[in-house]
C-alpha cells in the first residue's frame, strides 16, 4: 500500500477495487490526527472501556495491547487500538493536564500550558522542583515602562525566599530570607555547612556572623587565638580616617563616644567582671623589618579592685617599648598617677628622677597666670641657679623664699 510521507494516509491505486475503503480509512486517520487532542500523556496501561475515538500518548513502558507502542497515538476505533507513529512538529493537547506537547522526532516535550504553564525549560529539561529552567549564557529581565522588579514570594515567615548560587550544582552562597523574615547573606564551603555572614532585620539592624542587637552594626567572631580581627579598615596610599559624629541641638551629653564593654558568661546570660579582668584597649602595631607587625603601644583599662553591686574598681594603663609594649604609667580609679610604678601612693609618684621646666628669670612665666604651687628652674637667679615656687603673685626662690630677681 502506497501511503503519504507524513501522516501514513493510504493513497488509492490506479483500478483499485473497493476504493472507498482507503478513502474512508484516510478519512479516519485525518479524523483522529488532526488538531490531536489526547485524554492522556504518557501512562503504560491501556483504558479498559475507552469511548470511540479516544486518544492517548502511549508511555515509555506500555503494557498489555500497546506493547511495543512506546510514544505513539493510540486511538480506539472500530472496537480496537490504531496506532500512528508521530513525527517531528506534530501536535498534541491534553485538555485534562491542559498540556501542550510537541513531538521533536524523538520524543513528546512540553510545548506550554493553557492555565497555567507548569513547567517551561528554556535549551534544558524543566522538572517538578525546577519548573522554569533556563540554560543560557545569560538571561535578561528588561523594563516596559519606568523600571521593572523580580518578585520572589514566600508562603510564610518560616519559608523561604532566596537566590541560591551554587558551584557545580553545590550551593555556595544565598541571599534572601531564609526561614524568617530577615535579610541574610549565607555562606559555605560545601554545599552543607552554612553560616550566616550578614543579617539585616527589619528595622535595619545589621549582624555581622551573628543575630542583630540593640545596635545598629554588631559584629562577632569565633576567633580565640587574638590574631583574627572582627573589623579591619584599609586603605592604601594614604591616611585611613573614620569619623564618629554627633549633630544635635540636644544636651550636651548628646557626644559621639566609642564604648568598650566587658562581661564574664556569655551573650545570653552576662557575669560579673573579677579582678585581673582586661575591660578593653587600644593596641599600635607597625610593621618590622623582621616581617610581622610589632606591638609598640597598648592603652589598656583592667580591673583591679573586688567589683561590688554597682562599681568596678579599674585602672587605666600605659604600655610602651620598642621591643614590646612595657608599662610605664598607670592612672588609678582613685585618680593617683604613677609613672614607673604601678602601685602610685601620692596624686603623682614618680619611680625616678623627675624634671621640671628651667627658665631665665626673664621668661618665667607670669605669675598669676601660673597660680600658687607653681614649680620651676631658674638657671639665672641673683645669687646662682635655684628652684622656685609661686605664690600667685611672685616667683621666689625655694632657699630663703625671697622673690626671683
Amino acid at each position: 500500500m502506497i501511503v503519504t510521507s507524513r501522516l501514513e494516509l493510504p493513497l488509492l491505486a490506479s483500478g483499485q477495487a473497493q476504493k472507498h475503503v482507503t478513502h474512508n480509512e484516510a478519512l479516519m486517520a485525518l479524523d483522529a490526527l488532526i488538531f490531536l487532542a489526547v485524554q492522556s500523556v504518557g501512562i503504560n496501561t491501556p483504558p479498559t472501556a475507552p469511548a470511540v475515538d479516544e486518544r492517548h500518548i502511549v508511555g515509555t513502558a506500555p503494557t498489555g495491547a500497546w506493547v511495543g507502542r512506546a510514544a505513539t497515538v493510540a486511538v480506539w476505533q472500530d472496537g480496537g487500538w490504531v496506532f500512528y507513529t508521530p513525527r517531528a512538529g506534530w501536535l498534541a493537547f491534553a485538555p485534562v493536564s491542559q498540556e501542550l506537547r510537541v513531538h521533536d522526532g524523538n520524543a513528546w516535550l512540553m510545548l506550554a500550558s493553557a492555565a497555567p504553564l507548569t513547567m517551561l525549560g528554556i535549551n534544558t529539561t524543566a522538572n517538578a522542583i525546577n519548573r522554569l529552567a533556563v540554560s543560557s549564557d545569560a538571561s535578561l529581565f528588561n523594563h516596559v515602562g519606568a523600571g521593572h522588579q523580580l518578585k520572589l514570594n514566600k508562603a510564610g515567615s518560616a519559608a523561604t525566599a532566596s537566590l541560591l548560587f551554587q558551584s557545580a550544582y553545590s550551593g555556595r552562597a544565598e541571599i534572601g530570607l531564609a526561614g524568617d523574615d530577615n535579610l541574610r547573606i549565607n555562606v559555605s564551603p560545601d554545599g552543607t555547612a552554612w553560616s550566616s555572614a550578614v543579617t539585616v532585620a527589619g528595622d535595619g539592624r545589621i549582624g555581622i556572623n551573628r543575630a542583630p542587637t540593640g545596635a545598629r552594626l554588631s559584629i562577632s567572631g569565633s576567633d580565640t587565638t587574638g590574631t583574627v580581627g572582627d573589623l579591619q579598615i584599609v586603605r592604601e596610599n594614604y591616611y585611613a580616617l573614620n569619623f564618629c559624629e554627633v549633630y544635635s541641638s540636644a544636651a550636651a551629653v548628646h557626644a559621639a563616644l566609642f564604648i568598650l564593654r566587658r562581661a564574664r558568661g556569655t551573650l545570653a546570660s552576662p557575669q560579673g567582671v573579677q579582678v585581673g579582668d582586661q575591660i578593653g584597649g587600644l593596641a599600635f602595631r607597625a610593621f618590622a623589618p623582621g616581617g610581622t607587625f610589632a606591638q609598640p603601644i597598648v592603652i589598656a583599662a583592667s580591673v583591679t579592685g573586688t567589683p561590688s553591686a554597682n562599681a568596678v574598681p579599674s585602672d587605666l594603663i600605659f604600655s610602651l617599648g620598642a621591643a614590646g609594649a612595657t608599662e610605664r604609667v598607670r592612672i588609678t580609679e582613685s585618680g593617683r598617677v604613677g609613672i614607673g610604678t604601678n602601685a602610685p601612693t601620692a596624686p603623682l609618684h614618680v619611680a625616678g628622677a623627675a624634671r621640671i621646666g628651667s627658665f631665665t628669670a626673664a621668661t618665667l612665666p607670669a605669675a598669676p597666670a601660673t597660680g600658687s604651687g607653681g614649680l620651676a628652674y631658674v638657671s639665672d637667679a641673683s645669687g646662682g641657679a635655684t628652684m622656685a615656687f609661686c605664690d600667685g603673685t611672685n616667683w621666689r626662690k625655694l632657699s630663703d623664699r625671697s622673690v626671683v630677681a
